[in-house]
């Protein structure tokens, strides 16, 4: 089947009524044809988007059909640091938190444990062990590292485990172990980027 631009360009050049006739049917049968395959196309797409939308809705109603009814904004929060932690400070922090708790009456006492906690030193077929358990699909972290790549580079799993190790041994957490990413989901149709109450806090 010749492409519909070249029987149009053909046509165009023709000079004879019987080429042009024929250049003509042609056309008609590439453009029906291209039709057709249109049509084949869109049904295709409009199955898979179904069959997409309805397995997203068996795995989790809920979101289904809050992303259906009320999709994700695209807006940004723009605020300075500043703002941002005086707003958190104030809507996430217990003010009482320095107030010591008096005891409670009737409060049972806590029964005495009855296994010592392991404080020793984490073991490196443990630490394996609980890397392979590990579902391959989960969202990395700050570093964009999955666990896939761990689990295939022995070497890389190797400095996990020392650093691991090193933070148990000295009590200090790395510094990039400490990042964590906030998510602000709008409250509002059309939030203002630069009002944070039109926003609140999601996950931290």
């Amino acid at each position: 089947m010749q492409s519909k631009n070249a029987l149009l360009r053909q046509l165009s050049e023709a000079t004879s009524p019987c080429q042009i006739e024929g250049l003509q049917g042609l056309l008609t049968q590439t453009r029906l044809k291209l039709r057709k395959l249109r049509k084949s196309e869109n049904s295709r797409k409009k199955r898979w988007k179904k069959k997409k939308i309805r397995a997203a809705f068996k795995e989790n109603p809920f979101k289904a059909g809050k992303d259906l009814l009320k999709p994700r904004s695209s807006i940004k929060l723009v605020v300075d640091q500043v703002s941002l932690d005086t707003h958190l400070a104030s809507r996430y922090r217990d003010k009482m938190r320095d107030c010591p708790l008096p005891p409670l009456i009737g409060l049972k006492e806590e029964p005495k444990p009855k296994y010592k906690f392991d404080g020793s030193r984490i073991k490196k077929d443990a630490f394996f062990k609980l890397l392979s358990s590990r579902r391959n699909g989960s969202c990395p972290g700050p570093n964009g590292i999955p666990y896939k790549v761990y689990k295939k580079c022995s070497n890389l799993a190797d400095y996990l485990f020392e650093s691991f190790s090193m933070a148990k041994r000295t009590g200090k957490v790395p510094p990039n172990w400490r990042i964590s990413f906030t998510s602000f989901i709008p409250k509002v149709e059309n939030p203002d980027p630069a009002n944070i109450s039109d926003l609140f806090l999601s996950s931290m």
